[in-house]
């Protein structure tokens, strides 16, 4: 419809990670946009201030985060971690839905074996091929291991399962801070 979400992030002093929620609607005029930014007052919960998150609209068009955390930014100024990435620590409220309808923010209970706690993973909606899945690619856990592991969460059901363990062929090795498409035909591609 135009508009866009925007959760979270680092703050200008860095603590703490934020947690608000803004929406950007945009309108062609021409051969330029024009736009409003609002910040939104969701009713009720919200999710933890939080970096490094997926933000996804599903296929029903509510907009789905997963993951992302916060930094322990005494490591990092302390010299006792060097890599900002190393010092995270990922939120245990992992999945939320927020509905633009109400702003409302849901935390999402699901059946199944849920993904790990992570920050920084791809999170893709499926295209026409699987178009009630999202997927979750990667990330960092909050020991610092880099992740390579697929999941695939269907809205119909609120049911996670992963994926990674029937698929053939060598998987991308693992990473954070990548991007994750998918096309019409059901490929997803990891990018970076």
């Amino acid at each position: 419809d135009g508009s866009f979400i925007l959760f979270g992030g680092f703050s200008v002093k860095r603590l703490p990670e934020l947690s608000d929620t803004w929406k950007l609607t945009l309108a062609v005029a021409g051969e330029s946009y024009t736009g409003n930014w609002n910040l939104i007052e969701p009713t009720g919960s919200s999710p933890s201030g939080r970096a490094g998150l997926g933000l996804v609209r599903s296929n029903d068009g509510k907009i789905h985060l997963f993951g992302g955390g916060v930094f322990d930014w005494k490591k990092i100024d302390a010299g006792t971690e060097k890599l900002l990435f190393r010092a995270v620590i990922p939120s245990e409220d992992l999945h939320w839905t927020f509905d633009s309808a109400t702003d409302e923010w849901t935390k999402l209970e699901s059946t199944g074996t849920v993904p790990s706690a992570r920050c920084f993973s791809g999170l893709v909606k499926g295209t026409s091929f699987r178009e009630t899945s999202l997927f979750l690619f990667g990330g960092i856990d909050g020991n610092g291991n880099l992740l390579n592991d697929l999941w695939e969460y269907r809205t119909i059901g609120s049911t996670w399962r992963e994926i990674s363990s029937f698929l053939v062929g060598q998987p991308p090795s693992p990473r954070l801070g990548l991007g994750l498409i998918s096309d019409d035909s059901g490929n997803l591609y990891v990018v970076g």
